[in-house]
């Protein structure tokens, strides 16, 4: 699943994104979706920090008190685990876009660039997830764990444990920073303690706010995440 963030103050443009977006996601076959298209900086921000945001979409140009760039340079400080992709008409700042690790810059309006770029992500995530595993440290010994096959992972107390349909595999790195550094958007969020593996959901039952997994257990929805699970039977 790819979750796509624009920020542009041109709203005709944003109202042509949330047209245009949809469309060559369906077109080209992409599990994405445009979680939000706006022209307020803050709003965008508090998006990205709060959602598994996969693509940012930025303008270089905006009527507020700050630009594209610095919003860019905001994200790569704080470190969301997130592509950029510059539309905008000023092409004199492409040579910047490298300092922020841009992964394309678009001329507007170029759509067709942007379908182009947004094949191009899908492809080198079908490349990243092949066989990917993870390194998780227990004690004195590192194991090295296939990505397809966790479950949950879920922290408790001081420690983070990772469960697959073998084992279950306790660490004392952070929830957070294990799953940034998994980097794959099948994990949700489930509640405050928990991410899940969206594609080992086996019923969603909204009456009693919990999932439950093809193994058997079961997972309590947290109020801020309740949206988000959601969206999952819309993805489907």
């Amino acid at each position: 699943m790819i979750n796509i963030a624009v920020l542009d103050d041109e709203n005709e443009l944003l109202a042509e994104y949330q047209r245009q977006i949809p469309y060559l996601l369906k077109k080209n076959k992409i599990d994405g979706e445009l979680i939000i298209a706006t022209d307020s900086p803050d709003e965008f921000l508090e998006k990205v920090k709060s959602r598994n945001i996969n693509i940012c979409i930025l303008d270089i140009n905006l009527r507020t008190n700050t630009n594209g760039m610095h919003i860019a340079k905001q994200i790569r400080e704080n470190d969301y685990p997130c592509e950029i992709i510059f539309m905008t008409g000023f092409l004199e700042y492409t040579l910047k876009a490298f300092d922020v690790q841009a992964f394309n810059y678009i001329q507007k309006p170029g759509w067709d660039e942007l379908e182009k770029t947004l094949v191009k992500y899908k492809e080198q995530n079908v490349l990243r997830r092949a066989k990917k595993t993870v390194s998780i440290k227990c004690g004195p010994e590192v194991y090295f764990i296939n990505c397809d096959n966790i479950f949950c992972i879920e922290h408790v107390g001081t420690k983070t444990t990772v469960y697959t349909n073998f084992s279950e595999y306790q660490t004392y790195e952070g929830l957070e920073e294990l799953v940034k550094r998994i980097e794959d958007d099948r994990f949700t969020r489930i509640h405050r303690s928990a991410f899940i593996n969206t594609e080992f959901i086996e019923k969603i039952d909204f009456k009693n706010k919990e999932v439950s997994l093809i193994n058997g257990s079961t997972y309590k929805i947290g109020p801020k995440f309740y949206d988000e699970i959601k969206s999952i039977i819309d993805r489907r």
